[in-house]
């Protein structure tokens, strides 16, 4: 495991935000880790596909647009990070308690699919090609 992810480990996600600009997502967890996500990403819960990175703003036939920061909010809120792994082309899996799980797939060849930084200046990105770079102190 990297050293960073072992940071992330009972860790709480606090907030989560899209930034247009870079069409990123943005998830801020306690103690001042976050990850951000350029890649495809979903929320499994309950043994199905609670949301996926697409899935913000839209009706799917509801009342209402689906608001994407309110689903995660109802799914893993105050659930702490029970594991993360990372697979050989850089996809992350972050499990939280109860099972529910958030999903990143590294899905290009040449761009980076997400970052995670932490506080102390360490960081991990999965970079196009799959690989996969530790930096920091």
């Amino acid at each position: 495991m990297h050293q960073s992810l072992d940071r992330l480990h009972q860790k709480v996600l606090e907030s989560v935000t899209f930034e247009s600009d870079s069409t990123d997502w943005v998830f801020a967890f306690s103690g001042g880790v976050v990850l951000r996500v350029s890649a495809s990403w979903r929320l499994v819960a309950h043994g199905k596909i609670a949301l996926g990175w697409q899935d913000d703003g839209q009706w799917f036939g509801r009342s209402e647009p689906l608001n994407a920061r309110q689903r995660l909010a109802e799914e893993i809120a105050g659930k702490h990070v029970e594991s993360m792994t990372i697979s050989a082309y850089g996809d992350m899996k972050i499990e939280f308690h109860d099972s529910a799980a958030i999903e990143v797939f590294n899905d290009s060849c040449g761009y980076e699919g997400w970052q995670l930084l932490g506080p102390d200046n360490r960081c991990i990105v999965a970079q196009g090609g799959g690989n996969v770079f530790e930096s920091g102190e």
